[in-house]
């Protein structure tokens, strides 16, 4: 049973993950294709990259740019498992070993987030509010640092958790987010060492910040 339930914790990690690189990676797409002008002429090596294309999947040049439809219906269905897998408090992780998860729930909502909704808009805006709920109460007042049941790795946690908070308040600037959005921030900015990173137990999540 335990083995079923980490198994079940790291599809949720790991659908999130790959849904917010590959949303993101879409839009990247799609934002270079719409900037590029249409009379501008390719150069050498895209000219020949886009005809060898052309010729193996008998699609047309511009299709490079664009997502494929199978793309686009994986992500549409990884996002609806992903919904299916929130708890009714907002968290995710809850029927797993590490229990509910600041850090997983942060993912989830960043790939909901990734796909175009917001607090109040969007098809999967509900699980965005439930996630964001759970996040904030999830803030410790004191300390800053954002964690809920769980003390399995709560600097990592910490640092999706923060990243989704600071998604979501440059799109509302709601002043109780901003408090502990900068109390999340100041804590990873106190655990700082010399060479720009946490300990061994924070480094590796906290350079997901710029």
């Amino acid at each position: 049973m335990h083995r079923i339930m980490r198994i079940e914790c790291k599809s949720v990690v790991a659908c999130a993950g790959l849904l917010a690189i590959l949303l993101h990676a879409m839009i990247c797409l799609g934002n270079a294709a719409a900037q590029e002008p249409s009379s501008q002429p390719a150069d050498g090596a895209t000219k020949v990259l886009r005809e060898n294309l052309d010729k193996k999947n008998g699609s047309d040049a511009r299709s490079v740019d664009q997502p494929t439809p199978e793309l686009t219906a994986s992500v549409s269905s990884g996002l609806e498992w992903l919904a299916k897998q929130q708890s009714l408090d907002g968290s995710f992780g809850g029927q797993s070993q590490y229990g509910r998860h600041v850090g997983i729930t942060a993912l989830a909502c960043i790939a909901f987030l990734s796909d175009g909704s917001m607090p109040g808009r969007g098809r999967y805006a509900h699980n965005v509010d439930l996630g964001l709920q759970f996040v904030l109460e999830s803030c410790s007042e004191q300390s800053g640092l954002v964690t809920a049941e769980t003390s399995y790795g709560p600097m990592y946690g910490h640092g999706f958790a923060t990243l989704f908070l600071a998604e979501v308040y440059g799109m509302s600037r709601r002043s109780d987010l901003r408090e502990k959005l900068q109390k999340a921030v100041s804590l990873i900015i106190r655990t700082q060492n010399e060479q720009g990173a946490g300990d061994t137990t924070r480094s590796g999540r906290m350079r997901i910040f710029p």
